[in-house]
């Protein structure tokens, strides 16, 4: 987004923009350089200044597979700083208080939201799953003839892709960036009669969101109830010495 904002300072022009989101969201390398040509045959200074940024920090197609996430941002940072604006100007003790406060009332929150919920996936990764299960409709498998039944040839003309159910891999790409089925999938999926969910990598289920809160905040007595040793000395604050003149 922040590589957009700089880019239509320059080239505001529509057909630009299409090019330039194309090669941000193509998820293979071949889509990507499609793209990019694309580009530099309508605006060379345009594809050189995209050119000059690693693509790792905006393509789809050279993102890592590992994370299961098809965006990056800086979301914590924003969010830790929008909360604590208020807090800024009180001392440490209190500013960190009101912190640890606020994670708490977050864990809490968070955690009850969603008791009565028996899905597989979060809301979110299940909602994004429908909409790729409604765009499967049109795309027709074949099967290969494999021994385990797992390889597809997935059908869209003119566009064709492969599919292993078997290590849960796509030609497209998009269901090992994300970790959920892609459309491909779940239409080699529902030839089987087989649910896209079971699928799904484990990072994105609920069992993975319920053990990120499953930690719990202890509360914290004010200074009045903290209990007192009378067997030691009590900590004085240290001596003030007045600087010269």
């Amino acid at each position: 987004m922040y590589i957009w904002q700089n880019f239509r300072k320059k080239w505001s022009d529509l057909q630009l923009k299409m090019c330039m989101w194309s090669c941000a969201k193509a998820t293979t390398t071949q889509d990507f350089n499609a793209a990019m040509e694309r580009l530099k045959s309508i605006n060379a200074g345009a594809w050189e200044y995209l050119h000059k940024i690693s693509p790792k920090q905006w393509s789809r197609a050279h993102f890592s597979e590992y994370p299961k996430l098809d965006n990056y941002t800086n979301n914590n940072c924003e969010v830790f700083n929008a909360k604590v604006k208020k807090m800024r100007g009180k001392p440490i003790i209190t500013m960190l208080e009101e912190v640890r406060c606020y994670v708490m009332r977050i864990l809490a929150r968070n955690k009850k939201v969603l008791v009565g919920y028996n899905g597989r996936l979060a809301l979110t990764k299940q909602s994004r799953l429908e909409r790729e299960k409604r765009e499967s409709n049109k795309w027709m498998p074949l099967p290969t003839g494999d021994d385990a039944g797992n390889v597809y040839e997935v059908h869209c003309f003119p566009t064709k892709v492969s599919v292993d159910l078997g290590k849960g891999t796509c030609s497209c790409r998009l269901w090992q960036i994300i970790g959920l089925p892609c459309r491909h999938a779940c239409a080699a999926l529902a030839y089987q009669n087989r649910r896209p969910e079971e699928y799904a990598h484990n990072w994105l289920t609920m069992g993975a969101y319920n053990a990120a809160y499953q930690i719990t905040m202890r509360p914290v007595p004010s200074q009045e109830y903290w209990e007192h040793d009378v067997d030691t000395l009590p900590i004085l604050p240290p001596r003030y010495r007045k600087p010269i003149g």
